[in-house]
C-alpha cells in the first residue's frame, strides 16, 4: 500500500474520526481500516473515497457495498463523465470527485482540449 497515503490517513483522517466519535482504534474498526487501503493499493478506491469508505465501514455498511459506492472510475468511464460535464474539473470533482483520481481526470481534460474534442472551446472554468 503507498505509505505516503496509509501516513496521511493514520495522521489525519483516524484523528478526525476519532473526534467525531467514531471508534478507530478496536481490532475490527482496524481491519476494516486496512480493508480500505488495501482496497486503495488494489485501485478499487480512490484517494479521496478513503475517509468516506472508512467511516462507513466502522459505522456498520458491509464491504462490498462501500467498494460499490466508492468504485474507482477511471478509463473510458471516467473521459465520458469528463465530456458529460464538458471539462468542468469544479463540476466533476463536486460530482464524483471522491471516486475518480485528479491527475487521471485533468489528463483526460488536457487530451480533449488538444484533440479538439471540445470544439477549440476551455471548458475548464
Amino acid at each position: 500500500c503507498d505509505a505516503k497515503v496509509s501516513a496521511s490517513t493514520i495522521l489525519n483522517v483516524l484523528p478526525m474520526l476519532r473526534r467525531e466519535g467514531l471508534d478507530v482504534d478496536s481490532d475490527a474498526s482496524r481491519l476494516k481500516i486496512k480493508q480500505v487501503l488495501l482496497a486503495y493499493r488494489d485501485k478499487k478506491i480512490a484517494k479521496k473515497g478513503i475517509e468516506r469508505a472508512i467511516r462507513d465501514l466502522i459505522e456498520g455498511l458491509e464491504y462490498e457495498d462501500v467498494i460499490n459506492k466508492y468504485r474507482l472510475i477511471s478509463g473510458d468511464a471516467l473521459r465520458e463523465v469528463v465530456k458529460e460535464k464538458r471539462c468542468n474539473m469544479k463540476e466533476i470533482m463536486a460530482s464524483v470527485g471522491w471516486r475518480v483520481e485528479a491527475e487521471e481526470v485533468i489528463k483526460i481534460i488536457k487530451e480533449l482540449q488538444g484533440s479538439g474534442g471540445d470544439g477549440g472551446k476551455d471548458l475548464t472554468e
